[in-house]
């Protein structure tokens, strides 16, 4: 990769740009640009342990999980499955990381990237972030195949219980500690009711209001209502973008040879634009795209 490098070299060059991707590429499509830089620019404010790697349930549990919804029903995977279902990416692609009875991954599983990454062609896009999942979510299946027990094949529902198992607090309680923490900086509102009540269609507005999860959202839900109702789906909310941008800014600038800690470390392997890298350079640096 280093034209002559050592090993150790190499991989701390593909790990910084990789930390570039994390930071310029993948968190400016899906949180609020603004909040993105404020971290990267002056720090957590919010999340900021002595330990270098940490991992708050806020993120795993509840705001990194958003994008359950960003999830298709199918996929133009490759050539030879076109389109892919969820189902047969789940059984296709390595059985979850597992290569069963192969001892190679089939050509036939291959992905095809230029299908999942924008090279000026069509590919495929996510879904919005909004509290909608796609069926084949509620009907998940084991390793085998199998349909998985009541209780456990709708992901909404194991998302929901674990939270609550966990005492995750509610996205409103999140909501108002994040505005006063961070009145001087930026505003966090928090959702009212009936913004909550009139994002969805009126089958799933009497759900929640049944249950009561218009004034005592669950976090996750929250957070995909946040998308929906402020940013248009098109990106995390305030509450969303802080968490996701902390957490991820936070571990990279911990991480072993961090371009933040570096002074103007700016990208030097061959991209499509100057000072930029994204996934698709990556890709194509290595040779398959």
């Amino acid at each position: 990769m280093d034209g002559g490098a050592t090993s150790n070299k190499a991989r701390r060059r593909l790990r910084q740009h990789y930390q570039h991707i994390v930071l310029h590429d993948f968190l400016g499509r899906i949180a609020d640009p603004a909040i993105v830089d404020d971290v990267i620019e002056n720090g957590n404010r919010v999340y900021d342990p002595d330990d270098e790697v940490f991992m708050p349930l806020e993120f795993s549990v509840a705001a990194y999980r958003f994008g359950h919804s960003l999830i298709r029903r199918d996929y133009e995977f490759n050539i030879n499955f076109q389109p892919a279902t969820l189902d047969q990416l789940f059984t296709f692609t390595a059985l979850s990381g597992q290569l069963g009875e192969f001892d190679t991954l089939p050509e036939n599983w291959i992905i095809e990237w230029e299908n999942f990454v924008d090279t000026g062609t069509p590919f495929n896009h996510a879904r919005r972030i909004d509290t909608k999942l796609v069926e084949p979510l509620f009907e998940l299946k084991d390793l085998r195949g199998r349909p998985l027990p009541e209780n456990r094949k709708s992901l909404a529902a194991r998302n929901l219980l674990r939270g609550y198992l966990l005492r995750m607090p509610t996205g409103q309680a999140v909501a108002r500690r994040l505005r006063n923490l961070l009145s001087e900086v930026r505003d966090v509102p928090v959702l009212q009711p009936d913004q909550i009540q009139n994002s969805v269609g009126s089958e799933q507005a009497q759900i929640l209001e049944d249950a009561g999860f218009q004034r005592r959202t669950p976090l996750w839900y929250y957070i995909l209502a946040e998308a929906s109702i402020l940013a248009d789906g098109r990106r995390l909310g305030p509450v969303g973008s802080t968490i996701v941008a902390e957490v991820l800014i936070g571990l990279v600038r911990r991480s072993e040879n961090s371009i933040l800690n570096v002074t103007d470390w700016k990208p030097n392997l061959p991209s499509e634009e100057p000072d930029k890298f994204t996934l698709s350079d990556l890709l194509r640096f290595a040779g398959v795209l």
